[in-house]
């Protein structure tokens, strides 16, 4: 189990990943007290029971594995899982940490098209 807390970008690896996501590490890191274990703020988070906009009956768990041997799809992508993902205990549904932070990026593309504002996602320009 990893103990975050947040930390100074310069208490980090020389080019950080968020462990949980994949993607560059470019502000309000979080690192583990007792390993290299490094994450977004917003990675984190998701490590709390909570309620997704497309599973909002029951709260979702950030798991580091499905929790069962046989192979398992993400209910949103259809593609299989192999790490990290958001799962329910109490209806199995499940998603991939990407599909979870994509499906905020589409809601917010679509609303940035009709406003004609662009932002960045996951570090990197938005060419939506």
């Amino acid at each position: 189990m990893h103990v975050m807390k947040p930390v100074l970008m310069s208490a980090l690896d020389k080019y950080p990943y968020c462990k949980i996501c994949g993607g560059n590490i470019l502000g309000n890191p979080w690192k583990c007290e007792t390993c290299r274990f490094e994450t977004h703020q917003y990675c984190v988070e998701l490590g709390r029971p909570s309620r997704h906009r497309f599973h909002q009956n029951h709260p979702l768990t950030l798991l580091t594995k499905y929790p069962s041997q046989e192979k398992m799809k993400c209910d949103i992508c259809r593609e299989n899982i192999y790490d990290f993902n958001l799962f329910c205990r109490i209806c199995t549904f499940v998603i991939h940490i990407n599909c979870a932070l994509k499906s905020k990026h589409v809601l917010e593309a679509l609303r940035q098209k009709f406003t004609g504002t662009w932002s960045f996602c996951l570090g990197k320009l938005c060419h939506v």
